[in-house]
């Protein structure tokens, strides 16, 4: 990277953040389906606003309770727990059981599975995904999953770069496709061989109240949440992840360089973003690599985005905005908002932009501290802003006057349009916890 150029700024008098909460309520509509409860009855399953419900025929509506559905012995095996799957709409597992398995539960439509404190774990040289929608070649709708652990045993898991991730074994611990309407909450994932949950080519995705595990492997790919939707909701995430926390693409996706099998035609763009509430920390000494990492190419959009509450010490940033594919085309932003952020960063900078073409970034109430010497609260390179607002944000560096608002390499120029700038505080950094 060649030498920083800093923008030149007009300072204001700075306002500081404190994040609150993770916010309740869900930016998508809900949805419904029916299903037969264990008797035999009709019922309608909803979900709505982090809320799942079951209403019977006569009207009455409560929560989706144990006696409505089939539950899962505790010595099941994978192949135990399929025929129940497919037989069952409402699935509840024995709350804290283990269950070593060799291959995935497959989830067909229309789904709902409480897991209760149980776990599923990979057994050694499975080489398997722990759970994958049943029809990966059509695609499946209105699958909820809550309250489990996956354990993905990947340091005893061998990937196979053989065909697409779907003939393959690319170390993921879910594969979800053309899935609309997934939900996902209250789940542990814990060191799984490369990315903990991952989905691509699907509709609406939630995936709420999330703890990673994930082994220290700095070089192996190894991301918490990351794929392909049209809308994707994410919402109250801990831990430690060895790569990205979170990343959405529009369509291309490589592991270790060895590309997933999305198609040219598959690739889609992305309506809306939304995260909320991520704070994440160091393992071993190794700190997470990036926050949210959100990756448009191949002419596709990502529409509207908006982060709230990014908290944590980052080994290169806390968000990227970037094509990180540009020979396959260019990736386009439309209005991204991102609020609440405190990072501390071993390459200076809380956040990226790279190779990026943007309409509207809007960054309020950032905290940028830097590990060595100085702190960039925003690194533009190769990129295009039409409209850039910074305000209530503060920046320190380790000296007085190191800290850059924005800074562009001098080899990667890029092109700010229109700059707002209020409510910035510049300095030397001063002995605190970390965020």
């Amino acid at each position: 990277m060649g030498r920083q150029r800093p923008v030149t700024l007009v300072i204001v008098a700075g306002v500081l953040w404190s994040w609150s909460g993770r916010a309740s309520d869900d930016p998508f509509e809900g949805f419904s389906f029916a299903a037969e409860d264990a008797s035999g009855r009709r019922i309608e399953i909803r979900y709505e606003n982090g809320e799942v419900t079951a209403r019977t025929e006569e009207g009455t509506i409560g929560p989706v309770v144990a006696e409505l559905g089939k539950v899962v012995p505790p010595d099941s095996t994978a192949e135990t727990m399929n025929e129940i799957l497919r037989e069952h709409r409402i699935v509840f597992f024995s709350p804290g059981a283990e269950h070593e398995i060799e291959g995935p539960l497959e989830i067909p439509s229309d789904t709902f599975v409480d897991f209760r404190g149980a776990s599923l774990k990979l057994k050694d040289n499975a080489n398997a995904y722990l759970i994958r929608n049943e029809n990966q070649e059509e695609g499946n709708a209105h699958l909820i999953l809550r309250g489990g652990r996956l354990l993905g045993n990947g340091s005893n898991q061998t990937r196979r770069y053989s065909g697409d991730y779907r003939t393959g074994y690319f170390g993921f611990g879910t594969a979800f496709t053309k899935v609309d309407q997934l939900v996902m909450q209250d789940f542990r994932v814990e060191n799984t061989n490369a990315w903990g949950v991952a989905y691509f080519l699907c509709g609406t995705v939630r995936f709420l109240d999330f703890t990673f595990d994930q082994a220290v492997a700095r070089g192996r790919n190894g991301d918490g949440i990351t794929g392909i939707a049209r809308r994707v909701y994410v919402d109250g995430v801990r831990g430690y992840t060895n790569d990205d926390v979170i990343a959405v693409s529009t369509g291309k996706g490589t592991l270790q360089g060895n590309d997933i099998g999305i198609a040219d035609d598959d690739n889609i763009d992305v309506r809306e973003v939304v995260v909320r509430d991520v704070r994440v920390g160091a393992k071993d000494g190794q700190r997470t690599h990036v926050g949210v990492g959100l990756y448009p190419t191949a002419g596709r959009r990502i529409e509207k985005v908006s982060i709230a509450g990014l908290e944590g010490d980052f080994d290169h940033c806390a968000y990227r905005l970037q094509n990180y594919w540009p020979t396959v085309g260019e990736g386009f932003f439309g209005s991204v908002r991102i609020t609440g952020v405190k990072a501390r960063s071993n390459h200076l900078y809380a956040s990226l932009v790279d190779v990026a073409d943007m309409e509207e970034l809007i960054l309020d109430r950032h905290e940028a501290r830097g590990s060595e010497s100085g702190a960039r609260l925003l690194t533009l390179a190769n990129s295009r802003i039409d409209s850039l607002t910074i305000q209530n944000s503060s920046v320190e560096g380790s000296d007085a006057g190191a800290g850059s608002l924005i800074a562009v390499p001098e080899d990667k120029p890029s092109e700010i349009r229109s700059l707002r700038l209020d409510g910035i505080s510049m300095g030397a950094a001063t002995e605190s916890e970390p965020p």
